[in-house]
């Protein structure tokens, strides 16, 4: 993709042309979402993911986000995610998997809303959840809880705030407040107390049309079965590379 990685774009380009602003992170958020949501719950089969994080959102040409990095994800068959093990779950990277995956959980859709949580905690902070500040019991969730509601300024993104004094310091304060909520509510520890991504997508076209007044029906992809059956003929043909394989989430 042209524009790289939502990776490259929160810690590898500097100078101010190239800062996501608020409304960049709203659209970005909310794109990933829709993705997700096809892929859990419109998708002809259910696809869930294992590796959701900014390196693996990719941004074209006009700064849609893609999801992308096909190579851990399970097409789930009916009930065949039973016979999936923890192991199988473990899969992915560090500080986006799940807590449950660490004591032999089963492998469900809910595995991906807890890594679109920590994305999206990343995506308002600029903090890896691997930041070297997260020590003796201190997670990424942990420290924003610590600060939530009240002191939100002291953990978001300091060019978040800088936008804040041109459109309104307390509007932007609360949209951001609102995504942190989002964030903690997608990282609970029971997988059961987490929201499904249609429910995300609900509350994020919300924000978006109270905080950029444009509110967005969800334009969810109708069929992706082509490109599901090349990827089948290709591990038929015991190629088993999905580089380069996306989806999109406009």
């Amino acid at each position: 993709m042209s524009n790289g990685s939502l990776e490259r774009w929160l810690y590898h380009l500097e100078g101010g042309r190239f800062r996501l602003n608020l409304s960049d992170r709203i659209r970005i958020a909310m794109e990933i979402a829709e993705g997700m949501a096809y892929l859990h719950h419109y998708c002809f089969v259910q696809v869930i993911h294992r590796d959701l994080k900014p390196n693996n959102v990719l941004l074209g040409d006009d700064m849609t986000s893609y999801i992308a990095d096909f190579g851990l994800p399970n097409i789930i068959f009916g009930n065949s995610v039973d016979s999936l093990t923890s192991i199988d779950a473990l899969k992915g990277s560090v500080g986006y998997i799940a807590p449950e995956y660490g004591i032999g959980g089963k492998l469900t859709t809910k595995g991906d809303v807890y890594s679109y949580g920590i994305l999206i905690l990343e995506l308002f902070t600029r903090r890896r959840p691997t930041d070297d500040m997260f020590t003796e019991g201190i997670n990424l969730q942990k420290w924003i809880e610590m600060h939530f509601p009240n002191r939100i300024s002291d953990v978001v993104d300091n060019c978040l705030l800088i936008d804040a004094h041109e459109s309104g310091t307390s509007m932007v304060i609360e949209c951001l407040t609102q995504f942190m909520q989002i964030g903690l509510f997608c990282t609970r520890e029971s997988p059961q107390e987490r929201p499904d991504m249609t429910e995300i997508v609900e509350r994020l076209n919300t924000i978006r049309g109270a905080f950029l007044d444009t509110p967005k029906t969800p334009q969810l992809p109708i069929d992706i079965s082509p490109f599901l059956d090349n990827t089948r003929d290709i591990n038929m043909a015991g190629s088993g590379n999905n580089e380069g394989s996306s989806t999109s989430t406009s």
